[in-house]
């Protein structure tokens, strides 16, 4: 991606998208989590400058990247709604482009997996109770 960010003139953002993924690496989640946000909004705006058939491809793929660590780190805190969500917006937004669907499948079976934890432990505990209407 880094000699395709360098013919849109932008180096930095691959700069930014390697330290947020190393901090991934490192388990440093809030600091990726704020990197990850930081790509997602130059991404967002660049998808949203001008016709979506003109907007370079990198774009994409960086705003698929970008959702790639937000909700690896969603992940990893325990929260699977938001990284469902940021999932869910980078397909819809970067399109074909997202090179990094495997992981994001990956990332939607343990959300799914985890959802369905919750969700049989909610209906036990439900189910326990009774209702005082």
């Amino acid at each position: 991606m880094s000699p395709e960010l360098r013919a849109v003139g932008d180096i930095i953002s691959f700069d930014l998208l390697a330290k947020g993924l190393h901090l991934l690496q490192e388990g440093q989640l809030e600091n990726a989590l704020l990197v990850a946000e930081q790509l997602s909004e130059l991404g967002w705006e660049k998808l949203h400058h001008g016709n979506w058939k003109d907007v370079p491809p990198v774009w994409r793929r960086l705003y698929g990247w970008a959702a790639f660590v937000k909700s690896s780190c969603h992940c990893l805190q325990g929260d699977p709604l938001s990284a469902v969500k940021a999932i869910d917006l980078a397909l819809m937004m970067a399109g074909p482009s997202v090179d990094c669907k495997d992981q994001f499948n990956a990332l939607l079976d343990w959300a799914q997996n985890k959802l369905r934890e919750e969700s049989s432990s909610f209906s036990s505990t439900t189910s326990s109770t009774s209702c005082l209407y």
